[in-house]
């Protein structure tokens, strides 16, 4: 309309070249370049430190959301329930059905304490997300929030972790799913095909029964938001009342004993498992993770989105520790920790068959939308990674009547299928929780980084963090492997207190930009509370988690090095234009609240 200012639109490089050019036509002929003279140039400032690490302003982003084009455009319908009800249904049901057995064969009795350090580092954590989800309303969750405070490289790290969080998690619950599938048929007395659920395949079992369960899920997302949220709201609601049947039937059967069947010892196997089990259990938080990835589906995002983060933690932690704590009295653990249908395996020790096939049905329903609200988080990092340029552009392809991203979401069922149909549900547990981990820890620092920036010298502070966050897991690392050994259990105290040290000069710091909306509150203390517990958890992962992370890196360093860097739109923040150009030719500033140009 007459009157109204044109939106605002980040240029292209052929804007670039075209400046450029009118320069040259304007008489500066000494500046005109040779078609080789242009693509050594573009690859010198592509692979140049400063755009690696190049910072995209958060307005940069906020105008990305404003001017979506049609065919590339989210629904916004999302409400403070809907939020509640995805946070809740991806994360109760992710790791008390799934992994509790496995946890309990870690930690014993002791995953109890395993799931309260997964939950106080998931609330510290939960808290730098709310602020960041506040500052930077835009889907893409850590990646988002990467690219905000630490630059471009990290940035495509932290999103290709994301992959392996979303895609694996949902693998694992859906094998999960698949095993109480299984279970329940032989609940009621029936012997169902063994393939549908345990093929023997070399050194792993395929399961039909998961992919089949992926592949539904996927079905679903394409049909809309609106009509997601409906179903997964109506089986959330189910699959929490369910558990809560199961604290409620089984407190009463509870063997105190139980808790203390092995050495005597509600810890049988030290402090350093119950860092391994939460470790191991800790993707059981992702939830609230999926929760930021629906920013621009959210409505007031800068409202509902922290307290979506937050309420859908807080009633998660409450209903795992009440579970694993009935769970474990209920049966000795090393029982449990062998059954691949734990709950329900519980309950029929008993007497309580009836009850097992209650759970049974609740576990299904749970698995079902924590599954589904894995794959739904996925295909919004793609769309937010194709927009900024770093991933193919059909993943930002939206249908116009359902506003999903429809070729990703179907790309993220095909892949999570195949890896659930292959992989067990132990082969997937670590590789889980150690992309997690890191993308948590990063988005912990990143919050720190962006209050500390505007000061004079904001070299300092973030040294500080840089070195709190090596300290601290070096720490870990020696802590975790000690076993007793006294020099390594001296070295983890030296190294603690040197973390405690940078913490404290921190402290004295001052914090320059404070956002007006949710501000996560005792910074520094919380977020380098949450970096420290992560980095605990990080170290007491197995070996092979490591090696997998290391080759899934590779792979995503390839396609960042042969793409990504060759297209991403932080060059022409980066470059010698440094501002967006509007529709009407002329080159307007974008101002930088928390990010840096």
């Amino acid at each position: 309309m007459e009157g109204e200012e044109e939106p605002l639109l980040p240029p292209t490089y052929n804007d670039v070249l075209r400046q450029r050019n009118l320069k040259t036509n304007e008489g500066d002929l000494s500046s005109q370049f040779t078609r080789r003279d242009k693509v050594l140039s573009h690859i010198k400032h592509s692979y140049s430190f400063k755009s690696l690490f190049a910072v995209k302003p958060i307005d940069a982003f906020l105008l990305d959301r404003e001017s979506r084009p049609a065919g590339h455009s989210l629904a916004e319908k999302l409400g403070l329930s809907d939020l509640l009800g995805y946070g809740v249904g991806c994360t109760v049901g992710a790791g008390i059905y799934s992994l509790i057995g496995v946890g309990a064969g870690i930690a014993g009795p002791g995953i109890l304490i395993s799931f309260l350090i997964g939950a106080l580092s998931a609330m510290f954590t939960a808290l730098a997300y709310s602020e960041f989800a506040a500052r930077v309303p835009v889907t893409g969750s850590a990646y988002t929030f990467a690219y905000a405070s630490f630059g471009e490289l990290l940035a495509w790290i932290i999103g290709w972790n994301l992959t392996l969080e979303y895609c694996i998690s949902s693998a694992a619950i859906a094998r999960s799913w698949g095993d109480y599938f299984y279970y329940f048929w032989t609940q009621w007395g029936l012997d169902p095909p063994t393939w549908l659920n345990d093929i023997s395949f070399g050194p792993t079992k395929l399961s039909p029964a998961a992919a089949a369960i992926v592949l539904l899920c996927t079905v679903v997302m394409l049909f809309g938001i609106t009509t997601s949220s409906t179903f997964n709201v109506i089986v959330t609601i189910l699959n929490v009342g369910v558990l809560i049947f199961f604290i409620g039937v089984g407190v009463s059967r509870v063997y105190p004993s139980y808790w203390y069947y092995e050495n005597n010892s509600f810890v049988p196997f030290g402090a350093a498992s119950l860092f391994t089990g939460a470790g191991t259990v800790f993707f059981s938080y992702l939830g609230f993770d999926m929760v930021s990835s629906l920013a621009e589906e959210t409505k007031n995002p800068r409202k509902n989105l922290p307290r979506g983060i937050i309420g859908s933690l807080g009633i998660a932690a409450f209903v795992y520790v009440g579970v694993s704590l009935v769970a474990t009295g209920l049966v000795p653990f090393p029982l449990m920790a062998s059954s691949k249908a734990p709950l329900a395996f519980a309950l029929e020790q008993r007497d309580l068959a009836w009850a097992g096939k209650v759970i049974t049905v609740g576990s299904l329903l749970g698995l079902t939308t924590a599954t589904f609200t894995g794959l739904l988080g996925q295909p919004r990092i793609f769309y937010t990674m194709a927009r900024d340029g770093l991933l193919f552009p059909f993943f930002h392809w939206t249908a116009k009547r359902v506003q999903v991203p429809v070729i990703g979401t179907i790309l993220t069922g095909i892949f999570t299928a195949i890896i659930a149909f292959s992989m067990t549900l132990e082969a997937l547990a670590d590789a889980i929780s150690i992309g997690t981990l890191i993308a948590f820890s990063l988005v912990c620092a990143g919050v720190m980084m962006l209050r500390y920036k505007g000061g004079p010298r904001t070299y300092i502070p973030i040294s500080l963090i840089i070195g709190f966050m090596a300290t601290s897991f070096t720490s870990a690392m020696f802590f975790t492997h000690s076993h007793g050994c006294i020099v390594l259990f001296t070295l983890s105290g030296i190294f603690g207190i040197v973390s405690i040290g940078l913490f404290i000069a921190l402290c004295f710091m001052k914090t320059y930009n404070i956002p007006e909306s949710f501000q996560c509150p005792l910074v520094p203390f919380v977020p380098c509370m949450g970096i420290g517990i992560n980095m605990y958890m990080l170290a007491g992962l197995k070996p092979a988690a490591w090696i997998r992370l290391g080759v899934w890196m590779f792979v995503g360093m390839l396609i960042y090095v042969f793409y990504g860097i060759w297209n991403s739109k932080m060059r022409t923040y980066s470059g010698e234009l440094d501002t967006p150009k509007s529709p009407n030719g002329s080159i307007q500033k974008i101002e930088n609240n928390g990010g840096v140009i």
